[in-house]
């Protein structure tokens, strides 16, 4: 919800654009503090609805083919770099194990 409402990134979480009430059930307090911590604009409440952020998205949503696996594999990277930016594993090893299950996956 913090990546469409604040950062303009579109969602995979269908309930973002079916609750009308999503805007109101953001912590704008904590969104204004993450801003602050990043050193980017002001999250500001708008008066717009998740149906016209949705079509506005789809206007201009690009479509990127992808090869083969490449899903499986983003998923894998985002696993343990989330994994390394948490700090709930080491980056070296984050990046092994990524790199581990990528070239069991590939053959």
């Amino acid at each position: 919800m913090y990546d469409l409402i604040v950062k303009g990134n579109d969602s995979f979480l269908p309930a973002v654009y079916e609750d009308p009430d999503i805007v109101d059930k953001m912590d704008w307090d904590l969104a204004k503090a993450i801003a602050k911590q990043i050193k980017t604009a002001e999250p500001k409440k708008m008066g717009i609805t998740m149906s016209e952020v949705r079509a506005t998205s789809a206007k201009t949503a690009r479509i990127e083919p992808l090869p083969p696996g490449a899903a499986y594999l983003s998923d894998v990277l985002s696993q343990y770099i989330g994994k390394a930016v948490t700090e709930r594993m080491d980056s070296s090893e984050a990046l092994s194990e990524a790199l581990s299950r990528i070239r069991q996956y590939m053959h």
